[in-house]
């Protein structure tokens, strides 16, 4: 009786392809961070230039509003990974 063993490749790439995966999430996950920390102090910023006294300085100052940050300010056209290098 004679057995047969097939030999897949080993899939290294699937690992790095798994890391560049979490690294996207990772990056996407800082951005929407550092979004909420902007609209928090522009929010705060905003609040405090329509209260008196601070109304008065702001107006002094040429201060305006800001505009708060959006999910859609970030969205772009859609990157063309090539995994063939």
């Amino acid at each position: 009786m004679i057995g047969v063993v097939e030999k897949y490749p080993e899939l290294k790439s699937d690992e790095a392809f798994q890391k560049l995966q979490r690294e996207l999430a990772d990056t996407e996950n800082r951005v929407a961070l550092a979004r909420d920390y902007f609209n928090n102090i522009a929010t705060h910023y905003n609040t405090r230039i329509q209260q008196v006294p601070d109304s008065q300085v702001a107006a002094m100052g040429s201060m305006k509003p800001r505009p708060l940050l959006s999910a859609m300010d970030f969205e772009r056209k859609s990157i063309k990974i090539d995994f063939a290098t």
